[in-house]
């Protein structure tokens, strides 16, 4: 799950179950002015359906980078514990998996 904590954000749902089969699925609309909002917070924007929504695939974008900047910035693929080296990579599925060798 992501939390999105945002003191700009105004958010709203819309289309929930409009995608048949995918009856969960909507959009987190946005309904602050985007002048209002952060550099970062448009980065994470697209427009669906005429209006500025949260975009799945810039918000994954955006996970993984942190999470190799949280692996691969210090450890440079390998760490060593205990007199052993392990290398350390990630897999994109669902969910995002960090592998340890």
């Amino acid at each position: 799950n992501i939390v999105f904590k945002s003191n700009n954000f105004d958010i709203k749902i819309v289309n929930l179950g409009r995608k048949d089969p995918l009856t969960n699925f909507g959009h987190l609309v946005v309904t602050t002015p985007e002048q209002n909002l952060t550099k970062e917070e448009k980065s994470i924007l697209e427009t669906i359906d005429n209006r500025i929504c949260i975009s799945p695939e810039k918000v994954f974008a955006v996970l993984l980078n942190a999470v190799d900047k949280a692996l691969f910035d210090e450890l440079e693929k390998e760490i060593e514990y205990k007199g052993k080296t392990y290398q350390i990579s990630r897999n994109v599925y669902n969910p995002v998996v960090i592998v340890v060798k």
